[in-house]
């Protein structure tokens, strides 16, 4: 458990500041609404899905996670967010 922690820790300080903050907000705790995540991002309610999926799509990528996960894939889906169809 502490060497996936390691690795996201890792792999997250690689993101863009963009993809942190937005990553960050989905996260928390109660959750943010995606209107407050808009106006605090400067970025359309709409493109949170999309930009989203890019940030995880890069943690994916990252070199840290793909080496924790077999086939370097992990879950498409964040806890307690639907994702988009």
């Amino acid at each position: 458990m502490a060497e996936r922690h390691a690795a996201l820790r890792e792999a997250f300080s690689r993101l863009s500041p963009c993809c942190q903050r937005l990553l960050t907000l989905l996260i928390d705790e109660p959750p943010v609404p995606d209107p407050e995540i808009s106006a605090r991002l400067g970025i359309p309610v709409d493109s949170i899905g999309s930009a989203r999926s890019r940030c995880l799509e890069s943690l994916r990528r990252d070199p840290a996670i793909a080496a924790l996960t077999s086939g370097g894939t992990v879950p498409r889906e964040m806890p307690g967010r639907a994702v988009a169809q």
